[in-house]
């Protein structure tokens, strides 16, 4: 991951840690209200969801992932 001081939500896949402490790990994309970021998973049993800029402690853009593939 790469932190980020700023970032424009450009449909990437970033680390986001929530004032919730939460770690999520969803592509971003601008939301309907300018105040806020749609988060899109990659699974598409999950629906995109918006929250709030100020619910942004800090973000990383995504370099790289490993993946382990179970037969």
């Amino acid at each position: 991951c790469k932190k980020e001081t700023s970032f424009i939500p450009d449909n990437k896949i970033y680390a986001i840690r929530t004032k919730s402490m939460r770690l999520i790990i969803r592509r971003v994309s601008p939301a309907e209200k300018s105040t806020h970021i749609t988060l899109i998973s990659e699974n598409k049993d999950y629906p995109p969801f918006d929250i709030p800029f100020t619910e942004v402690e800090d973000i990383a853009l995504v370099l790289g992932a490993v993946t382990i593939e179970r037969e």
